[in-house]
């Protein structure tokens, strides 16, 4: 059983640290989500390296390895908790983007963790979580389901925040996050109830595993200013829109320019020139529908390509489009105010050929709209 257990935490690390060499160059460490990342990959890693050395001390006599046992089981179960909390914070912020109520939950759910500390401490001499016998065997405390407890609490609690806002997010976003939960807590209730199997902290990285292909997929794809699709996804996405025709599905495209956007540049600087690519961005998102397809294609240029019932479906997203636009620059306190050009139809394959040739025409009417727009402005 040792050799079991030094095998699968030995494979564990090497994943462990597969991830985090990959991760390091991807994700952005800045915000909450990537530092929970990180920190759920560097606890996972400390309790696999106890609960690995605490393994060359069992029932080998000696004062000095008691002190040594009891120390090592002592900082395990303080961090037991401690994945499934980070894990938390990053859901939260994932699904939220709130600063002011991540702060609120990092504080309330620190409650817990601290309570558990605690009572880890106090376990040396009041043997709750965990007893260091003669002989310095290793038994569970009286207290030991406890720890197991805290800590699917607060990944329970993160599967129920993913599962509530799923609609938020698209079905390739919220499925990994959701799946994520399955391995520790499968593990974490064998490892429970089947004394002597260790298999709760493997499963986490394998868990961790699922997420960094996610990120990884997903950064690949994703415009990093904006978070939408970047131009690699959108012609990837052309390529799936035929097999929609094949469907006989109706599609239509969007291709979408902001209006002035060298002027807000060279006026204001490039950081307020990011600021208004993001709210623009923001725009757009709202405008559309969730499973509506959406990417910047570099610099001020944007395009969507969605599914239609009917042509009237095209005129009622550039209505809101533009609603939402004149809703900003009514309340925006900056100096900058949006605006944005567009061509929008649906495809017709009789016409239009292919795809490409489709988003040329579209193109084409983009940019007669917005010299409409200077005609207009001239002439005023």
């Amino acid at each position: 059983m040792i050799g079991y257990t030094l095998q699968s935490n030995l494979f564990a690390l090497i994943i462990l640290f597969i991830v985090y060499k990959g991760s390091r160059n991807h994700v952005d460490y800045s915000n909450y989500k990537d530092r929970a990342f990180l920190w759920i990959l560097i606890t996972n890693a400390i309790i696999l390296t106890i609960d690995s050395i605490s393994i060359f001390f069992y029932d080998v006599p000696g004062k000095h390895v008691y002190v040594i046992q009891s120390t090592l089981k002592m900082v395990f179960f303080a961090l037991n908790p401690l994945p499934g909390y980070f894990w938390t914070i990053y859901v939260y912020d994932y699904v939220f983007h709130d600063a002011r109520r991540m702060k609120r939950l990092i504080v309330i759910g620190l409650i817990p963790m601290v309570v558990n500390v605690l009572i880890a401490f106090a376990s040396i001499w009041g043997g709750y979580f965990f007893v260091i016998g003669e002989g310095n065997s290793y038994h569970r405390g009286s207290w030991f389901l406890l720890v197991p407890l805290l800590a699917f609490s607060y990944t329970i609690f993160a599967f129920f925040i993913i599962f509530i806002k799923r609609k938020q997010l698209n079905r390739k976003e919220w499925l990994p996050l959701l799946i994520y939960a399955f391995p520790p807590i499968i593990g974490g209730l064998l490892q429970t109830f089947v004394y002597g199997m260790v298999t709760l902290w493997p499963s986490l990285s394998i868990s961790l595993l699922i997420i960094y292909v996610f990120i990884q997929s997903k950064s690949v794809n994703t415009d990093f200013l904006t978070g939408l699709n970047n131009r690699r996804a959108f012609d990837n996405h052309i390529e799936d829109a035929y097999k929609w025709k094949r469907d006989r599905k109706e599609i239509a495209g969007f291709m979408m320019d902001m209006d002035h956007f060298k002027h807000i540049n060279d006026t204001y600087g490039h950081r307020v020139g990011d600021t208004a690519l993001i709210e623009m961005s923001r725009i757009i998102k709202e405008s559309f529908r969730k499973n509506d397809f959406l990417a910047r294609l570099g610099g001020d240029e944007f395009a969507a390509i969605i599914e239609i019932d009917q042509p009237s479906d095209i005129e009622v997203i550039r209505q809101r489009l533009n609603d939402k636009v004149e809703a900003f620059n009514r309340h925006n306190v900056g100096s900058y105010q949006l605006s944005i050009s567009c061509g929008s139809r649906a495809f017709d394959s009789d016409v239009d050929q292919t795809l490409v040739t489709f988003f040329e025409k579209l193109d084409s009417d983009m940019y007669e709209e917005k010299t409409e727009k200077k005609s207009k402005r001239r002439s005023g």
